[in-house]
């Protein structure tokens, strides 16, 4: 399975989901034999990824690993009418969570498309945008109503406009995309033997496009600017990683130790 992240809606608005995509199936790697499933529990899925994430959120706040800043307490108090995590966590259990199970994927190429377009979407097309009027300082752009199936038209202060955007810009190595099942680094050079096996059982023969090798950050660094980011740039001299320091947008600073 691979799952994207999304913040936006049509309207720049901040619209937080995850879209899925995931085999119907899965190869065993005791047998090497692929399974195939063809119904998926929708309401099921629906109903415990509420109960997990919300159990999640609920552990990392009494632990005190989850930071709400003002804007969101903003938000919730504007939402919901409180700015109590507990309070606004009951109301978010009592609401109808949202699940839509999107139509089979039978072509490779139209599914690797797919990927591709929602993996690195943007939140807004440049097409979108219609007009700029320079005197009145608007922007407008057209999007897609989705309870009516009509294009309307919103128009955004320049101002607000460059907020809008803004707001979807993830923080610095936050990942939006995860991989799950075959696609996890953690096994996917043993799945990679199993397939090509299999495949060779199958054909005769195989080429396998892509190395089971996993990479090190520092060999794909390498391999991508032709700097070894720890060799010291006076005595090139090999230097041992301790900790990854970045400034995050209440301006703190964000340390991750990687040797102590």
């Amino acid at each position: 399975m691979v799952t994207v992240l999304h913040t936006f809606g049509s309207k720049l608005n901040f619209n937080c989901h995850i879209h899925a995509l995931y085999s119907l199936g899965g190869v065993s790697l005791k047998t090497g034999q692929f399974k195939n499933y063809e119904f998926i529990p929708a309401e099921s899925i629906k109903s415990r990824f509420k109960t997990i994430l919300l159990h999640k959120l609920r552990r990392e706040f009494v632990l005190g690993k989850l930071i709400i800043s003002p804007a969101l307490k903003q938000i919730w108090f504007k939402k919901f009418g409180t700015t109590v995590f507990f309070d606004v966590q009951n109301k978010l259990w009592n609401k109808e969570w949202y699940v839509y199970v999107g139509e089979k994927l039978d072509n490779a190429t139209h599914t690797v498309a797919y990927v591709g377009r929602y993996a690195k979407r943007p939140c807004l097309s440049e097409a979108k945008i219609i007009g700029y009027d320079k005197d009145a300082d608007i922007v407008s752009f057209e999007y897609r109503d989705k309870l009516s199936g009509e294009d309307k038209i919103l128009d955004f202060s320049v101002n607000e406009f460059i907020g809008s955007l803004v707001q979807h810009i993830p923080e610095k190595y936050f990942n939006m995309i995860r991989y799950y099942g075959m696609y996890a680094n953690v096994v996917k050079e043993k799945v990679t033997n199993i397939l090509a096996k299999r495949l060779i059982y199958l054909y005769g023969r195989v080429y396998l496009l892509f190395e089971p090798n996993i990479k090190t950050w520092r060999q794909r660094v390498m391999e991508a600017t032709n700097f070894d980011p720890l060799a010291c740039p006076r005595c090139q001299k090999e230097m041992l990683l301790i900790e990854i320091a970045y400034r995050i947008r209440d301006g703190t600073w964000k340390i991750i130790f990687v040797n102590s």
